[in-house]
């Protein structure tokens, strides 16, 4: 993923940290439970990773995508985590993806 590489070496730790946890807070997405500033190589990664699992909803604000909804109204009245549904299993998998290639590129940048 090129995103990754974008990412700066503290800000690459500090993400990697953060997303050990689970989301704390179910009423927001993967940006706002990580501190994920919009434009910058992290939310971009948010981005690409939907894009590369196929759920990528065409806006980096509001990246995954319901297969009725646009992604605003799917964002403000879906259950954002709940693995029941395919918008919220969506999301995980994108936060999954995000977690691996963070901690494949953290460990690229220690052994070079």
């Amino acid at each position: 993923m090129s995103q990754v590489k974008n990412i700066s070496n503290l800000a690459l730790c500090h993400l990697h940290n953060a997303l050990k946890k689970d989301p704390s807070n179910l009423c927001t997405g993967i940006c706002g439970n990580y501190g994920i500033v919009v434009y910058t190589p992290q939310s971009k990664l948010v981005a690409e990773c939907a894009k590369e699992l196929g759920v990528f909803s065409g806006y980096s604000t509001f990246p995954i995508k319901h297969k009725n909804l646009c992604c605003l109204e799917s964002f403000d009245v879906c259950p954002l985590w709940d693995k029941r549904t395919k918008y919220g299993k969506d999301r995980w998998a994108v936060l999954e993806l995000m977690r691996s290639e963070v901690a494949k590129e953290l460990s690229l940048r220690k052994n070079s």
